[in-house]
């Protein structure tokens, strides 16, 4: 979870050069499915926002709603929020 002042598309484009540096050299898109990656990072949501573009969907529904190891990630981060909240 992080707070930032980028737009969607400048989030991604940031988070993209960052897989870059580690060293992904692909992306699903181009190669037409999934591979083995040194680095995966995903927006899956930003605020309430719904924002879809042909390099982007948020919310990611395939992490909210079908990938169960992302529920479990996004349900201890939930979590942690609310304890830093009360």
């Amino acid at each position: 979870m992080i707070r930032t002042h980028l737009s969607p598309i400048q989030l991604l484009d940031f988070v993209k050069s960052i897989e870059f540096e580690m060293g992904r050299t692909s992306d699903s898109k181009s190669s037409g499915g999934y591979k083995d990656r040194i680095i995966d990072i995903d927006i899956v949501k930003y605020d309430e926002l719904k924002f879809i573009s042909e390099r982007l969907e948020i919310p990611h529904t395939k992490h909210l709603y079908e990938r169960e190891f992302s529920r479990v990630l996004l349900n201890d981060v939930i979590k942690q929020n609310i304890k830093h909240i009360v």
